[in-house]
Parts: C-alpha cells; sequence; structure tokens
C-alpha cells in the first residue's frame, strides 16, 4: 500500500513534468490498480463462498430448533443445546457477511481509481496529440536507397504494437514492438529469414508519419546492415502502389 499512495502523491504533483512522464506514471498506477482490483476479485469470490456455506449452516441449525420446537417430546436440554449452535451458526454467518461487504467496498474504490487513471491516462494522451489507437491503420513504407517500399498493417493494444508487412521485393512477414509515447521499437520477423532486424522510429501523430531508422544482419553474409525509413499513414481505401 505504501508504493499506492507514493504513486497518489505523485499523481498530484505533476506541474512541470514531461507527457511522456506524466504517461508513464498513469500507465504504471493503472497497471498497480489492474492487480489490485484481480487480486481483491479473486478474494471476493473466495468470501462470497464462505458467505454462502454460513448462511446455509445457519438456515440448517434455525430449522433444526424450528423442528425440535414443534415437536412437544424433545427434552428442554437438546432445545438448548440446538439453541447454541443456531447462536453459534449466526455469530459466524455474520462475520462472512460482514467480510464480504467489505470486500466489496474495497472493489469499489480499486474500480473507482481504475476508472479516474483511465480517464487522466485518455486525456494526458489526447491533450498531447498522442491516442491510444493513433497507429492503427495501413501505413506506405519507403526504405532508401534502393527504392525499396510497401505496406505496412499496424494494430496498437495498449502499448504493444503488431503488424504486418509486405515489400516491393517481395518480402513479407510480420511486426512485434511497443509504442511509448511517440517512440515506436519493432522487430522484424521475415517469412523466409525469420527475426532479421529491429526497427525504431519517431511517430508524428498530427502528420500521420513515422521517421526512424533499421538494423539488422544479412544472414547468409554475416553482415551487419543498417539504414533509415520512413513511413505515411494511408487514408482508408489509399492504394498504397504495390
Amino acid at each position: 500500500m505504501k508504493k499506492i499512495t507514493v504513486t497518489l502523491l505523485v499523481v498530484g504533483c505533476w506541474v512541470g513534468i514531461a507527457a511522456a512522464s506524466e504517461i508513464s506514471v498513469l500507465e504504471d498506477a493503472f497497471h498497480v490498480y489492474s492487480n489490485l482490483y484481480n487480486a481483491q476479485a479473486k478474494r471476493f469470490m473466495d468470501t462470497r463462498d464462505k458467505e454462502d456455506a454460513a448462511i446455509a449452516r445457519y438456515s440448517a441449525a434455525i430449522r433444526s430448533l424450528d423442528q425440535a420446537i414443534s415437536d412437544n417430546s424433545v427434552p428442554i436440554t437438546d432445545l438448548r443445546r440446538l439453541e447454541i449452535d443456531v447462536a453459534e451458526a449466526r455469530a459466524v454467518m455474520i462475520e462472512w457477511v460482514r467480510e464480504s461487504a467489505s470486500v466489496r467496498e474495497q472493489l469499489y474504490r480499486s474500480l473507482d481509481y481504475l476508472d479516474r487513471f483511465g480517464s487522466l491516462l485518455e486525456n494526458t494522451r489526447n491533450r498531447d496529440g498522442v491516442k491510444p489507437n493513433e497507429l492503427d491503420g495501413s501505413w506506405r513504407v519507403e526504405v532508401p536507397p534502393n527504392d525499396n517500399f510497401g505496406i505496412i498493417h499496424f494494430k496498437l493494444d495498449g502499448a504493444v504494437v503488431s503488424g504486418t508487412y509486405q515489400m516491393s521485393n517481395g518480402s513479407h512477414g510480420s511486426l512485434q514492438g511497443s509504442l511509448q509515447g511517440n517512440s515506436l521499437r519493432l522487430e522484424r520477423i521475415d517469412s523466409r529469414s525469420g527475426r532479421d532486424s529491429t526497427l525504431r522510429g519517431q511517430l508524428n501523430p498530427k502528420e500521420g508519419v513515422i521517421e526512424g531508422t533499421w538494423q539488422g544482419t544479412e544472414l547468409g553474409a554475416g553482415v551487419a546492415t543498417s539504414g533509415t525509413w520512413t513511413a505515411r499513414k494511408l487514408a482508408p481505401g489509399e492504394d498504397a502502389g504495390l
């Protein structure tokens, strides 16, 4: 809980902190409360099982007492014993009912914090022009100096980037990586040569362009290679020219 408290204090003192740092802190806080909520949800289900069992025990005890009272032949000593059973079952039931309510309240608080941090994260991203789905879609990529070009289809899930590509020289495959702020890092996995290069790029969401560098190894020759690449986001229905 100390880590969570410190996070909340930091969130309240962000004036002057860079946007990338704000997003990082918010993402960390959201992750903390997501894990906390998942743990509390599991605890709640365990608590509800015990609450149901306690309620069933109390119901059985009170029914037994009712039946015994209806039977005039049951000795008073048995009735008092059944009364004790009812009292004990009631006490246990009340304990688990209260525990269940307490865990629910903790769940509600975590959900409230998740909602707050989620809204802050979305607002901060939108304020600085970095939207969670800004990368989604098709991009025309160019890799000089051999006039090699192609199309990339990106999909962004949180900070995780996945995609596929098809180049004019016939190569094709998939991409995996991450987007932190506007900084893009990708691993290219060619359908024939496998993981063969690392790409880094800087996303300009307002202009819809990416400029970056790549570095890889020609597996056949063992020669390290590197260069630059650029990409432009295609409008819906626009042809990449392949």
